[in-house]
């Protein structure tokens, strides 16, 4: 397989990843919303209910269960091309630029760290859940 395929390949791959995070990030924002509100006014962290209305507004006009499935059938149909002779040398260039240059970690507001963060304050709120 060509290498510049893997390449594309795993450009696809962290954006699925990502994708898998956001949709985490917004079930936890859909999910425990009283409770990150209070949360946020324990921490002097003020956001009013309109604002924070507003937001998870903005959140679920993004179908990322859609953006999701798509990003996978790019996965799946790159994985079936032999070489990119295959397809359109312009095509190539720009996925190959657009995939393999991007820095992923740029991406901040879903960053490993802070993944690991909202991951962990999942869990806490449901073992609290679970003693109320």
């Amino acid at each position: 397989m060509d290498e510049r395929i893997n390449k594309i390949i795993q450009g696809f791959d962290e954006i699925y990843n990502k994708i898998k995070d956001l949709k985490l990030y917004n079930d936890i924002f859909n999910i425990f919303t009283e409770k990150l509100k209070k949360e946020f006014r324990r921490v002097e962290l003020y956001m009013s209910d309109e604002n924070y209305n507003n937001c998870l507004a903005q959140i679920n006009t993004i179908d990322l269960t859609e953006i999701e499935n798509i990003i996978k059938k790019y996965i799946d149909d790159f994985k079936k091309i032999e070489n990119l002779n295959d397809i359109s040398q312009q095509y190539s260039t720009f996925i190959i630029n657009e995939l393999t240059n991007y820095n992923w970690n740029s991406m901040t507001y879903i960053a490993g760290y802070i993944m690991t963060q909202i991951n962990s304050f999942e869990k806490s709120l449901k073992i609290f859940n679970s003693i109320i």
